[in-house]
């Protein structure tokens, strides 16, 4: 029974941390910060100790709520996902739960839909988040959320597919004399290579 209340406490901490990360997550006002982060934690019930690999209510894991988030640069996401796996032990291999219609999935993929390089790059080489994973369902794009494609896919088909999707969506955009800025075109270039490295790595050691 002890132990039982014992769980059901830290359960309910985290539940609270959720919801405090949930707070600041929902407006520009208060955009994600490492120290915004911090005191998530500490004020779930006055506690630091959570379950950081336990979904929210809405069946997200904190690593994937700071891969998600908006109104940040790059950098700030990146030092919050250091922070969740080398202080708090968070695993990138956690999927999403209830993401429907949209496909559940790990971490790295929201990191490359966001097209942040520095982050996958933290998430295969130092968060040992598996390359070799597939999810099925619908992505959508990033320069138009409102556009998506659906399919199966590893973080490397992924990233592929969605630099071919989104080259098409750039075409369509200049035929209409539209001008679409391909920065993340770019980064996503960086991904795709960073994660064929792998790829090639993995065969040759096999």
């Amino acid at each position: 029974k002890e132990i039982q209340t014992a769980h059901d406490i830290l359960c309910d901490r985290t539940d609270d941390a959720h919801e405090s990360l949930a707070k600041i997550l929902e407006s520009p006002k208060t955009p994600l910060s490492l120290a915004r982060l911090r005191r998530a934690f500490s004020d779930a019930s006055k506690a630091p100790q959570v379950r950081v690999n336990r979904r929210s209510q809405w069946g997200r894991t904190f690593l994937v709520e700071c891969c998600a988030a908006n109104f940040v640069a790059e950098a700030v996401i990146l030092r919050c996902v250091r922070e969740l796996v080398e202080r708090h032990s968070a695993d990138p291999n956690v999927m999403t739960c209830g993401e429907n219609p949209d496909a559940d999935r790990t971490p790295i993929f929201f990191a490359i839909a966001r097209v942040m390089p520095s982050v996958v790059k933290y998430l295969i080489a130092e968060a040992k988040a598996c390359f070799k994973i597939s999810v099925t369902g619908r992505f959508r794009l990033v320069s138009d959320p409102k556009k998506s494609f659906h399919g199966t896919f590893t973080p490397a088909q992924f990233a592929r597919q969605l630099k071919k999707v989104e080259l098409h969506q750039k075409e369509a955009k200049l035929s209409c004399g539209e001008k679409l800025h391909p920065y993340y075109l770019n980064r996503l270039d960086v991904i795709i290579r960073l994660l064929s490295d792998v790829e090639s790595k993995e065969k040759n050691n096999n």
